[in-house]
């Protein structure tokens, strides 16, 4: 299991624990969360039990063309479960504007 936390200027903005076969696959999914919701964080961390994954990423481009359909699914798995979470970082409405095009459309408003 992997753990990101999402941080703002002023700490964290909230946390997401996810599986994922490996680090690799770990930070493309936790850069992904990160962009989904840059609209209230502007960094992470990645932890996988004790060990802090290495922050070094690709760029965005090469992210999204590497992210897989299986990432993909953690993605979006994170994603829901980020909206409906109680943190800070629900709040993104660009996280909802994501959530709602992932899911073919509807109103910016909508509950994910």
């Amino acid at each position: 299991m992997y753990r990101v936390y999402f941080r703002n200027s002023l700490g964290i903005a909230g946390r997401q624990d996810f599986a994922a076969e490996d680090d690799k696959t770990a930070l493309q999914v936790a850069q992904a969360l990160r962009e989904a919701c840059s609209d209230v964080c502007s960094s992470f961390e990645l932890w996988h039990g004790m060990h802090l994954v290495s922050p070094s990423l690709p760029a965005a481009e090469e992210v999204a063309q590497a992210i897989r359909d299986r990432t993909q699914a953690i993605v979006l798995d994170c994603e829901i479960s980020i909206a409906q979470s109680r943190w800070a970082i629900a709040s993104s409405k660009a996280l909802l504007a994501r959530l709602n095009g992932l899911r073919g459309g509807g109103e910016e408003n909508e509950e994910p």
